[in-house]
């Protein structure tokens, strides 16, 4: 999760991590930095940012939940570099 987390570092195209029917001019956003933290049985993942997309952060920790979970490997730089669409699906908790 850790290697994948810091994927996200940087400026990217974060088409691939929004809602698909949504168009926006631009996609481009910018991630200052990641962070993971664990305490009491309880996962924080941070997300510094200048701005971020509709379900951007909601996809991104999904990917990562699966990425930990080893339901898929890291390929978060493919998602940058092909604009690979993710079909990630993160229930609400009642």
């Amino acid at each position: 999760i850790n290697k994948a987390l810091k994927y996200l570092e940087g400026t990217h195209d974060f088409k691939s991590f929004t809602k698909t029917d949504e168009e926006k001019d631009d996609y481009v956003r910018t991630i200052l930095k990641t962070e993971i933290k664990e305490e009491s049985n309880i996962i924080t993942i941070s997300f510094l940012g200048t701005g971020f997309l509709r379900y951007m952060v909601r996809n991104m920790v999904g990917l990562l939940i699966e990425i930990g979970e080893k339901k898929k490997k890291s390929w978060v730089e493919a998602c940058f570099q092909k604009r690979i669409c993710l079909s990630v699906f993160i229930p609400m908790q009642q």
